[in-house]
Formats: structure tokens, sequence, C-alpha cells
């Protein structure tokens, strides 16, 4: 327990903690200055003690590992700290003494491996005494100090001021930045929806030698259920799964951002829920895969939850008309480039998919005697395979320019689109990734008639 000197203001609990924090630090460091090796790794096992104890006080479980390979920056940062929402950052520890990018006078490896670190999101440098945060090589706050001797203060050692805890706890609650572009989100979420599809393969393995087998019995249900054709095979049945479980649960929560849906203090099935009321197929599909018996130990879920919680979908640059239709197409080459061979998923061009749709809405008009072509209520348009949708947007585009032509005017009236919506558009599609598309673009597609 932490007491206050006389004269001075007590402690808020936090602070007393982290004053803790630091003494225990302190305890730690002093032994190993005085003992052999480098300099900066001796900091190593401590400075982990200190980043783990932090993440207790803060309610974040975190994993803090030595040395990870950054192969795209050419570089390997001292230690990874993984909250089980994702990578939340990286340190760099240098010898004590040396300082921080801030004050320091770099060799020619220091200024090197600076120059490959420096475009890391969540970066703190530290030489034990003196601690910088840095954000794609921009200075975040005050450097935080310590005020004692690394070898000698032991449990004496303290803060100099309130600037290293705020440095810290900053570092902890990071979030990642806002994607702006579709192609930013695939790239955000394909390698987590992979990562996803081998624990839940590497799940369904386990389960062969266990008497319990929860995942075992949904996987059946599902292939009986959705995927009769699925393959015979045991082992082509758990990888069909694994791959429709990862892209609908991947999917479905992207669909739920771009509704609005608030992922703050929500779990996986309680957004689910919120998705259902207005996509009831798939977050009813998302509801039942979603449940705390499947996700709890899937921590990937958590880390899709957060990744994609973290999107304004306002704000995300949707390109051109095509962005949707290739949406999926650019998943599925980042996710698995073999699937998309084998299951032939390449987008029709809207260019294409337009003149082809105003062919068939000519025809309709001048052959077959449907004055409204589309629009007109007796006509279905069927989408046997639909994929992301890109015919029936075009059909639902088609219906709403002939009622503007007929009107003499921009406004199309809500309930011819509405009726040709919900009763006359009709789209088949097996995988539960590419249908979430089409319900993304058809109803940016309802958003663009409607202005």
């Amino acid at each position: 327990m932490t007491v206050p000197r006389a004269g001075s203001r007590r402690l808020s609990r936090s602070e007393g903690r982290f004053l803790d924090i630091i003494s225990q630090f302190g305890r730690e460091l002093a032994p190993r200055m005085r003992g052999d090796g480098r300099s900066e790794d001796r900091l190593r096992t401590p400075v982990a003690g200190l980043i783990q104890r932090l993440g207790d006080t803060y309610g974040i479980s975190l994993v803090v590992h030595d040395e990870v390979v950054l192969t795209e920056l050419n570089s390997r940062p001292d230690m990874a700290v993984d909250a089980p929402s994702g990578r939340i950052g990286y340190l760099e520890l240098k010898a004590p003494g040396k300082g921080t990018p801030e004050t320091w006078r770099p060799n020619q490896h220091d200024r090197r491996q600076w120059e490959n670190l420096k475009s890391l999101p969540n970066l703190i440098y530290t030489d034990g005494t003196s601690w910088a945060l840095y954000r794609k090589g921009n200075l975040v706050g005050r450097v935080g100090t310590l005020d004692g001797d690394l070898a000698r203060a032991g449990g004496r050692l303290k803060p100099a001021d309130a600037s290293l805890e705020r440095l810290l706890k900053d570092f902890l609650e990071w979030r990642p930045e806002q994607p702006r572009s579709l192609r930013a989100v695939v790239n955000e979420v394909a390698p987590l929806c992979r990562l996803l599809r081998e624990q839940v393969l590497e799940t369904l393995t386990l389960e062969r030698t266990s008497p319990e087998q929860p995942f075992t019995i949904l996987a059946l249900e599902w292939r009986s259920i959705l995927f009769p054709a699925a393959g015979d095979k045991k082992d082509e049945a758990d990888q069909n799964f694994a791959d429709s479980y990862a892209q609908a649960v991947t999917f479905g929560l992207l669909l739920a951002r771009v509704d609005g849906v608030s992922f703050e203090g929500r779990s996986p099935a309680g957004i689910a829920e919120q998705l259902a009321k207005q996509h009831s197929l798939l977050g009813e599909a998302l509801l039942i895969l979603a449940h705390p018996r499947w996700v709890g130990h899937l921590n990937v879920v958590d880390t899709l939850v957060r990744i994609i919680g973290n999107i304004d979908w306002s704000l995300v640059d949707m390109g051109d008309a095509d962005t949707y239709a290739k949406l999926y197409e650019t998943f599925l080459d980042s996710y698995d480039p073999a699937l998309r061979r084998r299951s032939g998923t390449y987008y029709t061009p809207a260019p294409v998919a337009r003149a082809m749709v105003s062919f068939v809405d000519e025809i309709l008009k001048l052959r077959l005697g449907k004055r409204r072509g589309f629009a007109s209520p007796d006509v279905v348009a069927l989408d046997p395979a639909m994929g992301a949708g890109t015919f029936l947007a075009e059909v639902l585009e088609s219906a709403a320019g002939t009622l503007r032509a007929e009107r003499g005017s921009r406004a199309v009236p809500a309930a011819h689109i509405r009726e040709l919506f919900a009763k006359r558009l009709v789209g088949f599609e097996l995988q539960a990734a590419p249908f979430a598309v089409a319900e993304l673009r058809l109803h940016a597609t309802l958003r663009t008639i409607y202005g």
C-alpha cells in the first residue's frame, strides 16, 4: 500500500497503484543492471513485467512477445504487445542512458532502425529511464521519465511526473486508425478471417479425440441444412465449414457496421441481435454462429469485433459504382486466392451488367408489351447466382430511370421501388460473404436513388 508523504496531497487509487508498479519495476531491475549481458537485454524481463502489471490494472489481459520479426519493414522490435482484441503495439529497448530519438545522437544502426520502425502506428522507445511514444514517426505527448538510478534505486524508483503514466496508458489503449477505403477495410479483415478459419479447423481437429463435440455438431447441422453437397470426405467437409463460418461471421459484422450498429459494450451475439432487426437471414445466422458456446474460445472473433467496430462507414471512400461489386473479389484475392480460382469468383463489371440489363429492359418494353420494363408490376427479376448483387442493383437503377422519365422528374415514387425491392427482385447465393456484399450493394443503390 502506498502512503503519501507528510504535506503532500492524497493520492488516488490509480496513482498509488502506478507508483507501486514502478517501485516493483525498480526492485526487479536493480540486480539485473548490476549483472552481465547487453545493457538493453537487462531491461527486457522487468519491462515485460511492468507492461503486464499495467494491463492488469487497466483490465486488459496482455501477452508480451520477444523480438517479433516484421518482414515487410525488414526489422525486429524488441517487444510486441498483444491483447485479446489484437496487436496493441511495439517497444524498442535501448541501452540505459542512451535516451530516445528526441534527444540522442544515433549511430548508423540506430538511424537505419528508426527509419524502418517509425512507420509503426504505436511504438515506444525506452532506455529504462526515458520513455517516448511514437505514432508513425510522430512523438505523442511528452517524453516520460523515471527519477532514480536504475541500478541502485530499487523500490525507491518513481516517475518524475504524470507524463509517464499518461504515456503508458495511451499506448495500451491505442485503437487502430479508421480505414478510409474499401481496400483498407479488406486489408484489415481478410487476414483475421483467414486466422478465424484456421482456429475453427483446429477446434474441429481437437474435437475428434474429445467426448464433447459441440463444434462438430454445429458443422454437421450447417452442412445438412445449407450445404448438403459440400463434400463427402471429413477433411473436405471441415474445410468447407470452417471457411463458411469465418466468412459468415466476418461479413455479418461488416454489414452490422454498415447499418450503424454500435459495437461498444456489445458481445458478438448482441451485435447479431441488432443486425437481425434489419437483415433477418444473415442476422439469425450470425446469432447462431456467434453464440458464446462457439466464440468463447475463438479469440480472433474478439479481434474482428475490435477492428470492424472501429470502422466509421461514413468516412470510407466508396469509390466508383463498381466498388461493392469488387469488394468480395478483392477480399477473396487477399483471403484465399486459390479459393477464388476454384469458386470462379470474378465480378461482372458494372458497365457490362448495365448494358445487359438495359437490353433486357428494352426487350420488355418493345417486344413484350411491358411499358415500364423492369418497373412493370408483373415483371420479376431473378438472379440464380447473384454473387455481389451487381445485376439486381442495375435492375433497381433501370426501374428508377424509367419512373423518372415517365414523371419528368428526378423524384422516384418510393412505393414503386419498395414493391420491386420487396417482391419482384429475387437473388440466390450459396456463400454468406457475397450474400452480405449483395445486401450492402443493394442498400447503397437505394440510398443513391433517393439521394
